[in-house]
């Protein structure tokens, strides 16, 4: 392996589960009830795409009004208990090929969930966000990712998701 791209979500810090913890506590302040294997088929995709298409138990979504709850919910959840994954810190320390951050969440959530789990100390300088990557190069974002984890660009690392 000559270089590694972690996601941050659900790999880096558990911020998946407190989404789900946001979901569940919203959509029940607007009288509507999650399925937990509603909710598992909706993870990675955009909030937009989600708060769309996830139907409470009751049948209905959340009124396109929520998402602004639902957002101000999933970063007090993030502030009060982001946790780096289990073992994730050992490997950042141990890693000892070029890595970099690729995450296709907004730049503030991604900067809080790696600051609130500490584990911005291992990732400081080696996050590339989709959002800027399709900005500054129309989406071709491996090259900026592979420059980003500082590896060599004749062999770009793969990655899983972004």
């Amino acid at each position: 392996m000559t270089a590694a791209i972690f996601d941050c979500d659900g790999v880096l810090v558990n911020t998946e589960m407190l989404s789900a913890e946001a979901y569940r506590n919203v959509y029940a302040r607007h009288g509507l009830t999650i399925e937990p294997a509603a909710f598992q088929n909706m993870l990675g995709l955009k909030r937009a795409d989600t708060l769309r298409t996830l139907p409470g138990r009751e049948g209905g979504v959340l009124p396109p009004e929520a998402a602004p709850e639902l957002s101000a919910e999933i970063l007090d959840l993030i502030r009060a208990k982001a946790q780096p994954m289990p073992g994730i810190a050992d490997v950042l320390r141990e890693l000892h090929v070029p890595f970099c951050v690729a995450s296709s969440s907004d730049v503030a959530r991604v900067r809080l969930s790696l600051a609130a789990s500490r584990t911005d100390q291992f990732t400081y300088s080696r996050v590339c966000y989709s959002v800027l990557v399709r900005l500054r190069a129309g989406y071709a974002g491996r090259p900026q990712m592979t420059q980003t984890a500082g590896a060599p660009m004749q062999r770009p690392p793969v990655t899983e998701s972004l």
